[in-house]
């Protein structure tokens, strides 16, 4: 049977104090405070900036050794670019994100709701993928619910 990893979208949030942290808890400490309770998160501060080497290293340290990361793929590939991305700016987000290790998941490539699916469009990104990572992408247009989107995957 497989392994189920349970967890949340982040850990920074202050709303969850009283819910969840300590009234007195600081914000500093909310990660070793979650990691308590879940094996699991999704980072997505990664959608809306370009996260440092040193902050996937920091991330990798202070977890547990079973703790799993999924990483949201930056919005400049998804959203701006709308995958017509080259493979250096590619790379640039895949490197970082491989600085978690045997500790990523997925990286989670989600997709705007605006973008329609194109085969070829899909395809040129999908060839530029590291094939070592495992990902996860998130459609929100109804037109990639179709057989030629199945098939490429």
């Amino acid at each position: 049977m497989g392994k189920y990893f349970i967890g949340t979208s982040g850990w920074q949030y202050w709303h969850w104090k009283k819910v969840f942290y300590p009234e007195n808890l600081s914000s500093k400490d909310f990660f070793d405070y979650y990691i308590k309770y879940f094996d699991t998160t999704e980072i997505n501060a990664s959608f809306y900036r370009d996260i440092r080497e040193t902050t996937f290293l920091k991330w990798y340290q202070n977890s547990p050794k079973n703790f799993i990361y999924s990483v949201k793929l930056n919005r400049v590939v998804t959203h701006f670019k709308r995958l017509k991305v080259d493979r250096k700016t590619l790379d640039n987000y895949i490197n970082k994100i491989s600085l978690l290790k045997e500790k990523l998941g997925v990286i989670l490539i989600q997709l705007p709701p605006g973008l329609k699916f194109d085969v070829v469009l899909l395809e040129d990104f999908i060839g530029m993928l590291d094939k070592n990572f495992r990902y996860a992408i998130e459609v929100r247009n109804q037109s990639f619910i179709c057989n030629s989107f199945f098939e490429i995957l």
